[in-house]
């Protein structure tokens, strides 16, 4: 009768690992995981509050600048073509501009010392709209 026992509270232990592992690898943002397969359009690095001036990057893609980009005065925005067809970047208003950008290539320019909100054009693409939001 023993081994009995002992036997069926192995197979209860072992029918209870799947459970136990299966929480282990939760998908629940409260966790504390992160998911970094995914990767915003636009996204700035360094820059903080203390006035320094970071890098930060547009990535153009299936027509699109992606979101609004916000950085500080002077940063260097890179902005790379991963369309394509050719693109750039253009500030409707003239504060920058760079020739059309074919697929896989990438420029630099740095963002204005003026605080506001530069609209982007393509010029190869009158419908496409993005925005680069200088502050500090």
């Amino acid at each position: 009768m023993t081994r009995h026992r002992v036997r069926l509270a192995t197979v209860g232990i072992l029918a209870c690992v799947p459970l136990l592992l299966s929480a282990c690898g939760s998908d629940d943002p409260d966790t504390g995981a992160t998911d970094d397969t995914e990767t915003s359009a636009a996204e700035e690095t360094g820059g903080g509050d203390d006035g320094a001036t970071g890098e930060a990057t547009i990535v153009i893609q299936d027509f699109a600048y992606g979101d609004p980009l916000t950085v500080a005065p002077g940063t260097e925005v890179t902005v790379t073509n991963e369309d394509s067809a050719p693109h750039n970047a253009n500030d409707a208003g003239g504060a920058w501009e760079f020739d059309l950008l074919q697929q896989g290539e990438s420029t630099t320019f740095t963002a204005p010392d003026e605080a506001a909100t530069y609209d982007l054009l393509c010029t190869q693409h009158p419908d496409m709209s993005g925005q680069l939001i200088v502050e500090g």
